[in-house]
């Protein structure tokens, strides 16, 4: 851990030597490097940081610079210690701004602190309990389609169909819609909260179903002077959720699978435990917290392939960093969970998937604090971070027990808003169950 230096010995953050094939390059060279393979050039950027030496280096893109931090130190500054000095950046907000509005992901100061302060009962885990019903009769349905696909031995998009689960959770679980079966159903819900009086009154409109959904419970929260979400702000963190909250976890389970189906000694483990827990039927609310294994594969997933891969901040003022590195007020700061919980010097055999690691006494005990956090830090930490868990955790009991997955091919990565594969995930599905009749299958798709 480093120790934050007396004012005498402050300094620069040293400028980056660019590790082979880029330092050779002329900047527009790398530049086209970063665009087609972004996650590799930060991991290949923090590589030659630690051959350098160097605990915080500055990246060069044209006109742009941008300073990296890989150090838990550090991250706990910027993300904890002293996060009020670090804003999101004027480049998400012109850039994710554009789809998501000012929800939570991009709102600041004193406004995100009041909007976070008003939805965190929202997604308490009390409160998220009412759902593991619907999200177990979700992840049910599509596992029918699953081993359909199976049966008649047809690979499938891994991506596709998580994406397909976990859309269909956020629309039945946060507006009451099917968003699966109609995308545009997504419609009626944001008119909903356009529609909405600064009363709260809950309106009904077509397609969807008030019954105690994430968007009844905004409707109703209050602030302390007894208002509530603007029409603006309800439609804002609604869109959040459907993109941002859906995109993440529907990556994050697809790369699961994809390592799943490479390694079936885990997949034997996870089902053994899936069996003893939960049993024959759906998965309820009070098997979750005995899931043990199974989160700690859902971790290591995390940790080889965060969704959100990188995040920026910039600075609202100038600020020192724990040993003195000196930073300029208006500077860019990138963090990248992509490249720093693929380090080896904080990860054994970091490119190794190895759910072990988060056991109990796995080596993930010994790690610094911020070593791993896929769902950010600080008072920016995902608010939907339970509510993701909740069902990953489901669809994965659900799934495993009833089929095996074979991973056909090697995947790259595609570093955009999101951690996501670079091309179509090809699993194959071999169903472990007996086949089941028409009238079952139906059963099971309603």
């Amino acid at each position: 851990m480093v120790k934050a230096a007396a004012s005498s010995s402050l300094k620069r953050p040293v400028p980056l030597t660019l590790p082979a094939p880029y330092k050779l390059l002329p900047v527009f060279s790398y530049l086209l490097d970063f665009k087609q393979n972004p996650t590799q050039f930060f991991l290949d950027c923090l590589t030659e940081s630690i051959k350098q030496n160097e605990e915080v280096t500055v990246l060069r893109l044209a006109f742009l610079e941008i300073i990296l931090l890989y150090q838990p130190a550090h991250l706990q500054h910027v993300l904890q210690d002293n996060q009020s000095n670090y804003l999101k950046s004027d480049i998400d907000k012109r850039g994710v701004g554009l789809l998501i509005g000012n929800g939570l992901v991009l709102n600041d100061g004193e406004s995100h602190r009041e909007h976070r302060r008003l939805m965190m009962p929202c997604f308490a885990g009390d409160r998220l309990a009412a759902f593991v019903d619907d999200m177990a009769a979700i992840a049910e349905a599509s596992c029918s389609r699953l081993l359909a696909a199976g049966r008649a031995g047809q690979p499938v998009d891994m991506l596709e169909e998580t994406s397909l689960a976990a859309l269909a959770i956020i629309g039945q679980c946060g507006f009451g819609v099917d968003l699966a079966a109609q995308a545009s159903a997504v419609g009626p819900a944001l008119k909903t909260c356009l529609e909405q009086g600064s009363d709260g009154s809950a309106a009904s409109s077509s397609g969807r179903s008030s019954a105690g959904d994430i968007l009844d419970l905004l409707l109703a929260a209050r602030y302390e002077d007894g208002t509530g979400l603007s029409n603006k702000d309800l439609r804002d963190e609604c869109m959040t959720m459907v993109l941002a909250g859906h995109e993440t976890s529907a990556n994050a389970l697809a790369w699961l699978f994809y390592f799943l189906g490479k390694r079936p000694e885990v997949v034997a483990k996870l089902r053994a435990e899936v069996a003893q827990v939960v049993g024959p039927g759906p998965v309820q609310v009070e098997h979750l917290a005995h899931l043990v294994y199974t989160e700690a594969v859902l971790k290591e997933a995390l940790r080889l392939r965060p969704p959100v891969w990188l995040t920026d901040r910039q600075l609202a003022e100038d600020d020192v960093l724990p040993g003195g590195y000196q930073l300029k007020k208006g500077e860019y700061v990138a963090i990248a969970p992509f490249a720093y919980q693929h380090d080896p010097h904080i990860w054994p055999n970091a490119d190794q998937f190895d759910p072990d690691r988060f056991v109990d006494g796995g080596a993930a005990e010994q790690l610094p604090k911020f070593a791993w956090m896929p769902f950010g830090a600080g008072f920016r930490r995902c608010i939907g971070q339970t509510f993701a868990m909740y069902e990953m955790k489901v669809i994965v009991a659900t799934w495993i027990r009833a089929f095996d997955v074979q991973t056909l091919s090697d995947a790259g990565l595609d570093g955009g808003v999101t951690l996501r594969p670079n091309g179509s995930l090809q699993i194959l599905i071999n169903p472990l169950q007996p086949v089941a009749s028409s009238e079952q299958e139906a059963t099971l798709v309603r």
